[in-house]
């Protein structure tokens, strides 16, 4: 089955988008005042995601370049689900169970992004063994 790779411009528009915050948050850009309700770090490795994205848009389908950047996605999955599990604020979280405790949601919350953030950091590390071997 032949599959046709996805036009360039999806790769760049996805490449920029990941720029944009990573150069606000390092002050490259200056936006003016904003009250980021995550630390610096957070911010980056979320931009991240957009240019692994776009670069894999571009590299297209069975590169090794693919593998290692599917490899680095998940685990930066993984690092926002965690920071979300462990220590994101509590004020942050809104919905959950209707007429349950807030510190109950949160709670549940906290639970659902660490199950996320193993299952990607899982990902990550099968990738990676997949990288390595091919």
């Amino acid at each position: 089955m032949h599959v046709d790779k996805a036009h360039p411009f999806w790769g760049w528009l996805c490449i920029v988008l990941g720029l944009f915050p990573i150069l606000m948050v390092t002050g490259v850009l200056d936006i003016g005042e904003s009250e980021a309700n995550a630390p610096a770090w957070v911010i980056i490795v979320t931009g991240m995601v957009f240019v692994l994205a776009g670069l894999m848009i571009l590299a297209g389908q069975q590169s090794r370049f693919t593998a290692f950047c599917a490899a680095l996605l998940c685990g930066c999955f993984g690092l926002v689900g965690a920071w979300v599990a462990l220590a994101a604020p509590g004020e942050g979280f809104s919905g959950g169970i209707p007429f349950a405790p807030e510190s109950f949601n949160v709670m549940l919350a906290r639970w659902m992004f660490g199950i996320g953030a193993l299952i990607s950091f899982t990902i990550s590390i099968f990738a990676f063994r997949q990288y390595l071997r091919s």
